[in-house]
């Protein structure tokens, strides 16, 4: 019992610095635009899904992380390291954003509306 909690631990630690900046980011982005709008109305669901997708973004980081296809380019010149880092965050977080509305379309959701 103690390995699995000890797994859980360690992915969670590795996951908190990414899924906190993002939620930060983006609920003050949910915020900027409700107040921009014409009602200036803060939605809770606006912020349920900032939330959530914190939560995605934070786990793509952890998956890209465990990748060995990384690992080559950490000693390279720090601008080719920054790109083949972002490159790779870009397609995993686009992977699970694509597996969320899969998913969500195949239990009844309401279909592919990519917003």
């Amino acid at each position: 019992m103690r390995k699995p909690m000890d797994f859980l631990l360690r992915e969670a630690k590795e996951m908190a610095p990414p899924t906190f900046f993002f939620l930060i980011v983006l609920n003050l982005l949910v915020l900027t635009v409700a107040l921009l709008s014409d009602n200036h109305v803060v939605s809770t669901v606006s912020f349920a899904s900032a939330c959530l997708g914190a939560l995605l973004i934070g786990k793509a980081f952890l998956l890209a992380e465990h990748l060995p296809m990384l690992e080559k380019h950490a000693k390279k010149p720090l601008l080719v390291a920054t790109l083949w880092y972002s490159t790779f965050y870009l397609a995993i977080g686009t992977c699970l954003h694509l597996a969320e509305r899969l998913i969500s379309a195949a239990t009844g959701g309401q279909g592919f509306l990519f917003t």
